[in-house]
């Protein structure tokens, strides 16, 4: 048994004996290596100017043709053609669709059927007063011979002049029942087909060919080629300046606000931007800067500005911390007011490094200008 621990013993104080050996090793190849080099943050400098800021704030904005609608049956019916499909593009006078006008045809053939009748007792009336007419004549000539009393050609006279009114009548009866035809078929041409108003593209189809739509009710919703806007709904308090922004694909367009409408619902104004056709669907969302005032202080790009819980600065090459205000921020460049005079660059680096070189004194090299990232 004590052999047994002496040799457990021995086992450990060599072990021991081995590490402390090479803990000394690893501390002289360390000390052999020498202290790490410190690769300095490589960053830009930008210049500090003075002037002024057009401040601009995104926004949500729905994209529309300027001006669009829906064409609607006038007098209902069964559809029983649509000539164009959702996208397609279309002239103005171009036929787009064709309803049947049942309740305007229905009228028609009632007008027509009522026209048949009142030319029938037109007709009978005429034949009616024609035999007044002889017979009055014969009385009249009865009554120069004195074969007939004064009273007696008078009631002839006065059946002759009934006869007429009644034939006067009808006839008017069937001439306004012939111009309520003509208008009803007008009408029902005219009712049936419906027009393009103007070029454009159709948007909707309301309908399908065989279904019944109601007077009024929309066939196809279509808009205008060529004059596009963008709806920006923005709080009522917020200014809104002349200039608009909107960048797509890389691509960014001037444009300008064209109308400021008053707040009125949900205390939010409609402004009106008007657009060029753009390449995407109307109808559809996107965001578009409007200006929203203008800052006059120093300008600096929004990466040199450094946010500390002591406060806000910029870092001058040498490098020195300067406290400024943020007075606006607009896309990647700060208007700031503070003491920067005889301060002519300042570090652009983001907000991790800046904090490593202002708080840690980490090391920085400055791009020279020309040199690419």
């Amino acid at each position: 048994m004590k052999r047994y621990l002496l040799v457990v013993i021995l086992v450990l104080v060599a072990f021991f004996g081995y590490g402390l050996y090479k803990v000394k090793e690893r501390k002289e190849e360390l000390k052999k290596l020498g202290k790490p080099v410190v690769v300095p943050y490589t960053v830009s400098a930008a210049p500090v100017l003075k002037g002024k800021l057009e401040v601009f704030e995104p926004f949500r904005a729905y994209y529309e043709a300027a001006d669009k609608g829906v064409l609607a049956s006038k007098g209902g019916g069964l559809v029983e053609k649509l000539l164009v499909k959702e996208g397609d593009s279309f002239r103005a006078g171009d036929l787009l669709a064709v309803v049947d006008p049942t309740e305007l045809k229905s009228r028609l053939e009632a007008a027509e059927a009522k026209l048949e009748a009142l030319k029938a007792a037109a007709q009978a009336a005429f034949v009616y007063y024609q035999i007044q007419k002889k017979t009055y004549e014969r009385n009249l000539r009865l009554y120069e011979s004195g074969g007939l009393s004064r009273e007696a050609l008078e009631n002839s006279e006065a059946a002759l002049e009934q006869a007429r009114a009644q034939y006067e009548n009808a006839v008017a009866q069937v001439k306004a029942t012939e111009a309520e035809i003509q208008s009803l078929r007008e009408t029902v041409e005219r009712y049936s087909k419906i027009v393009a108003p103007y070029d454009g593209r159709v948007v909707k189809l309301y309908a399908r060919e065989g279904s019944f739509v109601g007077p009024g009710q929309p066939v196809l919703g279509i808009e205008k080629e060529g004059e596009y806007r963008l709806l920006v709904r923005v709080p009522k308090e917020t200014p809104v300046g002349e200039k608009a922004v909107l960048t797509l694909g890389g691509r960014k367009l001037e444009l300008t606000v064209s109308k400021v409408l008053p707040a009125a619902e949900n205390d939010l104004k409609l402004v009106e931007v008007k657009v060029p056709e753009l390449p995407l669907p109307t109808e559809s969302f996107l965001t578009v800067e409007l200006q929203t005032g203008e800052c006059e202080g120093y300008l600096v790009p929004f990466g040199a500005v450094l946010y500390l819980e002591g406060g806000t600065f910029v870092v001058d090459p040498t490098p020195k911390a300067h406290p400024v205000e943020v007075l606006a921020v607009s896309g990647q460049r700060a208007c700031v007011r503070g003491n920067l005079e005889g301060v002519e660059r300042v570090l652009v680096a983001g907000q991790y490094r800046l904090r490593e070189i202002v708080l840690h004194n980490y090391p920085v090299r400055i791009k020279p200008a020309g040199e690419e990232n």
